[in-house]
């Protein structure tokens, strides 16, 4: 059995890393699969006192200020370098870049991107599960077997999230990002719509370029609703809006699609994540591009082949179960273990 260790990444500035950011994700997935006891996850600090590590593979979460002497306190087959933050390519803040690119060529994100280059094997790491959407799953598969007819699906598509996110895009010289851009095309068109912007304590109303004055033209949600009631919003339609967040890939990806919606994307063809988006499955939208062509393509994909959300479905089955991982699904192990070979 493997051993791992993991060095949590260290705070940029007065920024505090969340549980995900600083590795959390990548524990549970190894424990998971190989066992408790085959992985330890420690902060860089405590490399400098008297403890020796002796493991198979040794996780540098980046940005760290790991120097020569704390690697000298472990013995390791392979390192690797890693990062969760939402930024394309390589994260170092304030590390040593001379010295973590001696330890390895190895670094790991939540997604690749094709065109990524930087001297870096780039390979892709574990992202968390919500607990909510295997039993909102269960909750559905149960619905539909007690139902006496099919559950319609009365929208066109839908999209709920907040609207204060860091991805932005150019439309016709305006920088905006895909979140505003796509609702407020949708809110102007003919196609029905479900969810709209959740404005929480720190969200505020877009404002469009050049003005003072919030966006009016969109589609608003004051209400926040649990996963369930969010997860419901998917049941009922038929395609779902996945623009950007403060990364090309969301959650949203994987939720649309074990709700059976056709998921609208940036463009994820030249991306790949661990779990495997099927690509062929969805529809891509060009940087700047209009969301309505790729919403009328979604919605006659979904027309002249009605089983496309059953093989989306099936897709990601190989891999997880019911959305959660599941250790009797070896696909999954299989994609992480031979990025590390």
């Amino acid at each position: 059995m493997p051993k791992f260790l993991i060095i949590e990444p260290e705070s940029v500035g007065n920024k505090k890393l969340k549980r995900g950011s600083r590795g959390r994700n990548l524990v549970l997935f190894l424990r998971k699969y190989y066992g408790k006891d085959s992985v330890c996850i420690i902060p860089k600090r405590k490399l400098t006192q008297s403890n020796l590590f002796s493991v198979d593979h040794l996780f540098v979460g980046v940005p760290s200020s790991i120097e020569k002497t704390d690697i000298k306190k472990i013995r390791y087959k392979k390192a690797h370098l890693f990062d969760y933050q939402d930024k394309p390519g390589a994260f170092w803040g304030g590390s040593d870049q001379e010295l973590l690119r001696g330890l390895t060529d190895s670094y790991l994100k939540s997604w690749i991107e094709s065109n990524w280059d930087e001297g870096f094997n780039w390979g892709c790491l574990p992202i968390r599960r919500y607990r909510s959407l295997p039993l909102s799953i269960k909750w559905n598969r149960w619905r539909q077997l007690s139902a006496t007819s099919k559950h319609p699906r009365l929208f066109d598509t839908n999209f709920l999230g907040n609207p204060n996110v860091n991805w932005v895009e150019d439309y016709q010289g305006n920088q905006r990002t895909p979140r505003v851009q796509w609702l407020q095309e949708v809110a102007n068109s003919h196609y029905s719509f479900s969810g709209g912007f959740i404005l929480g304590k720190k969200a505020t109303l877009p404002i469009e370029q050049g003005t003072e004055e919030p966006d009016q033209q969109l589609i608003w949600s004051t209400q926040r609703v649990g996963f369930n009631g969010y997860f419901k919003m998917m049941l009922d339609s038929k395609t779902a809006l996945v623009p950007p967040g403060n990364a090309r890939w969301s959650y949203r990806h994987y939720e649309s699609i074990y709700a059976g919606c056709i998921p609208i994307s940036a463009n994820f063809q030249d991306s790949q994540m661990l779990i495997p988006l099927p690509v062929n499955g969805m529809i891509h939208v060009e940087p700047g591009g209009s969301i309505i062509n790729p919403l009328e393509d979604a919605l006659r994909k979904r027309k002249d082949n009605p089983d496309t959300p059953m093989h989306n479905l099936a897709h990601l089955e190989q891999y997880l179960t019911d959305g959660a991982y599941d250790c009797r699904k070896t696909n999954l192990l299989q994609r992480f273990h031979d990025q590390l070979i």
